[in-house]
This record gives C-alpha cells, sequence and structure tokens, in this order.
C-alpha cells in the first residue's frame, strides 16, 4: 500500500503541483464566514465576515493563477485513514464547475478542536450560501502585518491590556467584574495581525470580540466585515493545557478600547 493510499496530505501532494503552507479560519457569528490565509503566495480567500479558530494545514494547487477566478467552495470534515484524525477540508472550484472533474485547489488541515463541526461548517456549499455581504467569494492579495503581543488581564483588576511591543502600541479596555473567575489571571501570548498602523488608534478600533481563541478589533460594530486587527494565542505545547489561553469564556464584545504609545 503506497502512502498516497493511507494518507490524505499525501494523497493530494501526488494530485496537485504545488503544496503550500496556509490556515483557515472558520466563524459562525451573525453569518457563517470564511478566511484562507496562504502568507507564502501573498493570498488570501474571504467569505463574509473572516475571523476564527485556526487549523493550520496545505493549500494544494496547480497554478496560482487560478486563484484570480470567480470561485465557489465546499467544507467537509473528513477523517485522514493514516491516524483516523479529524480534518478540515475546503474544495475550490470555480464559480461555474459543470465542466471540471476536480476542484482547482484543495485546503487540507488536521481539525483537532473540531473547528468545521463546532462552526456548522460540515457540508457547507457557498452555492446554496450566497455572501451575506454580497459578491463572490475571491481570493485576494494578503496585505497583513504580524506581529507578536500578549494579553494579559489580572485577577484582582478590571482591566485588559495587549500588549505589542514591537510596534509600541497598547490597548486596554475594562472588563466586566464576573467575566472571569476572581482566581484565574490571564497571561496570554500570540500574534496581533492588522491591516494598518493607522488603525491602531482609539478612535478606529474602539471596539473588540473576546473569546475564547481570539480577538477582535472592529472601529465600531463587532462582526462588521471590516476589522482592525485580530489577536491568536500561539499554541505551545508542553506548558500544560490552558496556560496561555484566552480562558474558558463566552464570546463578549467591549467597547471603548483605547490604543496609546506602549511605555518604556
Amino acid at each position: 500500500m503506497s502512502p498516497a493510499d493511507n494518507d490524505l496530505f499525501e494523497t493530494y501532494k501526488l494530485k496537485y503541483k504545488a503544496m503550500v503552507p496556509g490556515s483557515a479560519l472558520f466563524f459562525k457569528g451573525e453569518h457563517y464566514a470564511l478566511r484562507v490565509e496562504v502568507p507564502a503566495l501573498g493570498k488570501e480567500f474571504t467569505y463574509g465576515v473572516y475571523i476564527g479558530s485556526d487549523p493550520e494545514g496545505y493549500l494544494y494547487l496547480n497554478d496560482v493563477r487560478n486563484l484570480s477566478k470567480p470561485t465557489q467552495f465546499i467544507v467537509s470534515q473528513v477523517t485522514n485513514p493514516l491516524d483516523q484524525q479529524a480534518c478540515a477540508l475546503i474544495e475550490f472550484w470555480y464559480k461555474d464547475k459543470s465542466h471540471e472533474k476536480a476542484p482547482y485547489a484543495v485546503f487540507l488541515a488536521a481539525d483537532p478542536t473540531n473547528a468545521v463541526t463546532n462552526t456548522g461548517f460540515n457540508g457547507f456549499k457557498s452555492v446554496d450560501n450566497p455572501d451575506p455581504y454580497g459578491g463572490d467569494p475571491l481570493w485576494v492579495d494578503l496585505k497583513l502585518a504580524q506581529v507578536s503581543a500578549t494579553v494579559e488581564i489580572d485577577s484582582e483588576d478590571t482591566e485588559a491590556t495587549l500588549t505589542v511591543d514591537v510596534i509600541g502600541k497598547t490597548a486596554k479596555w475594562i472588563v466586566s467584574n464576573n467575566f472571569l473567575p476572581d482566581t484565574q489571571t490571564i497571561m496570554s501570548k500570540g500574534t496581533l495581525s492588522f491591516k494598518s498602523l493607522d488603525g491602531l488608534t482609539s478612535d478606529l478600533g474602539g471596539v473588540v470580540n473576546y473569546g475564547s481563541d481570539r480577538l477582535v478589533f472592529y472601529k465600531s460594530k463587532m462582526y462588521a466585515k471590516d476589522f482592525v486587527a485580530f489577536f491568536i494565542p500561539a499554541e505551545i505545547r508542553g506548558i500544560g493545557d490552558g496556560d496561555n489561553t484566552l480562558g474558558n469564556v463566552p464570546d463578549t464584545e467591549f467597547s471603548g478600547v483605547t490604543w496609546t504609545k506602549t511605555s518604556t
């Protein structure tokens, strides 16, 4: 039995000419939303609002020029025969796929947190679910800067702090007294992604959606299509479960976010 008969990652590696690292972000808020980011190609695929859980995997394709054509997509949770691990599979088809025998590209990632199922994306077809913001799902040039950041909430305080030393920025906002248990202190290291330094100002990033797996900063309205920045905790192995998370909390919106220069 060849590796391709037993491993989905090897199967797609043999079917397509190129395999490029990437990540998929699944989200369910007011609407379903999907984002696939492929930094090595400088491309991202967007559908609706596009911040959420973060399974990392690979985009398989034959020609990067195909990432400029009107697209539809199908999402599935599949099982890798090699280790029986749940995986997220996204098939990308041309808008009119009636004459295509196979998707022009696929994204495959191990999905240990069941992001596909938990967000209701298993079996999702874009052809049956038009983008709630209008237009076709499409690949666009990736225009995000990414830097290391730290989120802190002291168990004896009600102020949350996001510190981004490399760009000299700090964001602060007040959380409710019952948001976290009194005994819990948050110290989460990860990555802040943002479109422009000009957006990290108090008049443009005034709302934050706080979830257990990400923070998303908006200008004024949570779940708006256009975000200001987002923070994803790093997956740090060997330090114990939960040590680097944002806490086991429900999605909560906080306003009054202030951005200032980091004190030296």
